[in-house]
This record gives structure tokens, C-alpha cells and sequence, in this order.
């Protein structure tokens, strides 16, 4: 998993992306590769920024120009949307979680309605409306929650 081209992660992306320096952005993304990676991470996300934007412009060159298919990670549904709109094919959408809730409008009900209709993968974090689970049945709880809603409510297939 080549999580460099993070910008929560990677101080050199985030730069790279402040300064729009594409093609650093997108050496990253193929140094990664390089190095054995299967599947980059990209997230946009950082404070004060227009991630559908910054999104647009990254996804946009990872997906003509790096061979590795992509996890997209934001919490923002627009910046997942806009990435999943250049991903020729299976996209995974990284960090769905019931944080809010599993209600119309929420950030799962957004992110596994994308999942949906474009044919993507999920990653779930194991937290809910209460929190981080933090022992091992709270986990194995919390993922089969996300499981059963994605799997009978959005249609979404229970293997890769």
C-alpha cells in the first residue's frame, strides 16, 4: 500500500500539491509503484484547502499516468466522487465508518452509495457513533455492522 501521496501523511505531497507541482505528485505516486506497491492511497484532504479541486487535478494524472490502482481517502464525499470520475477501473474508497450514524445524508450512507454506483471496493475503520472500537469484540461489532448495512441496504458484494 503506498500511502505517500497522503497529504495528512507526507509533508513533501502536501507541498508538491500547495505549490501545484503535479509532476511531483505524480512521481510520488509512481516511485511507489516502483517500489512495489499495489495500490496507492491519495488523499487530498487538508485544512483550508478545495479538495474537490486539489482532487480533481491529482486523480485526474494518477489515473492516465501511474499503474497502480487507486484507494481514494478523504471524508468528504464530493472529493471521493470527483476521484472516483477518473478511475477507469475498480477504485477502493478507503476509511467508511459509522461515525455518523447509518442514516440518509451520512457520511456512510454517501460513501456506500459511490461504492455503488461506480462498482467500488470499501475499507472500513471499525468505529461507530460511539467511538474508535477499541477491544476486539467492539471491533468485530462495529465491522459487521458496516458489513450487513453495505451487503442489504447499497447492494454492494460481500468479497473483493
Amino acid at each position: 500500500m503506498g500511502e505517500r501521496t497522503n497529504a495528512n501523511g507526507s509533508k513533501k505531497f502536501r507541498e508538491a500539491m500547495l505549490e501545484a507541482d503535479w509532476d511531483t505528485c505524480v512521481a510520488m505516486a509512481r516511485e511507489q509503484v516502483k517500489e512495489g506497491s499495489h495500490l496507492i492511497d491519495v488523499c487530498v484532504d487538508y485544512t483550508g484547502a478545495d479538495g474537490v479541486a486539489d482532487m480533481e487535478e491529482v486523480a485526474s494524472r494518477f489515473a492516465t499516468q501511474s499503474t497502480a490502482p487507486l484507494m481514494v481517502d478523504s471524508t468528504e464525499a464530493p472529493v471521493v466522487e470527483t476521484a472516483l470520475s477518473w478511475i477507469g477501473g475498480r477504485a477502493v474508497i478507503n476509511s467508511v465508518n459509522l461515525e455518523e450514524g447509518d442514516g440518509s445524508g451520512t457520511r456512510l450512507d454517501s460513501f456506500l452509495t459511490l461504492a455503488k454506483e461506480f462498482g467500488a471496493a470499501v475499507v472500513c475503520t471499525c468505529i461507530d457513533e460511539v467511538g474508535q472500537a477499541r477491544t476486539a469484540d467492539w471491533k468485530v461489532r462495529a465491522a459487521r455492522a458496516i458489513h450487513d448495512i453495505a451487503v442489504a441496504r447499497y447492494g454492494l458484494r460481500p468479497r473483493t
